[in-house]
């Protein structure tokens, strides 16, 4: 998987649990941010993510056919937006 920030030192020390629970607590401070504020603590939310994939794929779980199986449900929801054939 492709990620857009470097390794944090959690993604050896927490466990699953403890990361989803700062994944969680990213979000709290999300929905108590300014606007200002808030962009960065979405992005916070994205980093911690991150370091949860990581940890998965260290712990042996191929996140790429998670990823892909996701989109394949989210595709069959509609959810994506149309593409014309010339974008």
């Amino acid at each position: 998987m492709n990620y857009n920030f470097p390794a944090t030192r959690f993604a050896t020390e927490n466990t699953r649990l403890e990361q989803f629970r700062h994944i969680m607590s990213e979000m709290e401070e999300a929905q108590e941010a300014n606007d200002v504020e808030l962009d960065e603590e979405v992005m916070d939310i994205l980093h911690s993510c991150e370091t949860y994939f990581r940890m998965r794929e260290a712990q042996g779980i191929d996140v790429g056919k998670i990823k892909v199986v996701v989109e394949a449900k989210n595709m069959a929801r509609g959810y994506y937006q149309k593409v014309k054939p010339n974008d």
